[in-house]
C-alpha cells in the first residue's frame, strides 16, 4: 500500500518547492472545478475507497519536484468548494 503524506496540514508545506506546487494546485480550483476535471494534467479516481468523505472528488497528477516525477492526490470537497487536501504519494 503507498503512503501518503499530507502536504497542507504537515511540515512539507514549508519547503519552497511543495509551496509553490500547493499554491498552484489552489489556483487552479479557485478558476473553478472544471479547470481541474477538464485537464489532461489530472486524471479522476472514482473510486470510493480514496475518498475522505461522500463528497469528496480525488484527482491524481505527476509533477517533478527536485528532479524526480512524483504523484500526488489532490481531494477535493464539492458541497464546501475547497481543497480537503493534497497528499505526495510514495
Amino acid at each position: 500500500m503507498a503512503q501518503h503524506y499530507s502536504i497542507i496540514n504537515s511540515a512539507f508545506k514549508n519547503y519552497k518547492s511543495y509551496k509553490k506546487l500547493s499554491d498552484s494546485f489552489l489556483k487552479k480550483v479557485k478558476n473553478g472545478l472544471c479547470a481541474v476535471s477538464s485537464s489532461l494534467k489530472f486524471e479522476e479516481i472514482l473510486s470510493t475507497g480514496h475518498k475522505i468523505n461522500p463528497d469528496d472528488r480525488v484527482f491524481i497528477t505527476y509533477r517533478t519536484i527536485n528532479n524526480k516525477k512524483e504523484m500526488f492526490e489532490l481531494h477535493y470537497d464539492t458541497n464546501k468548494k475547497k481543497i480537503l487536501d493534497i497528499f505526495l504519494v510514495s
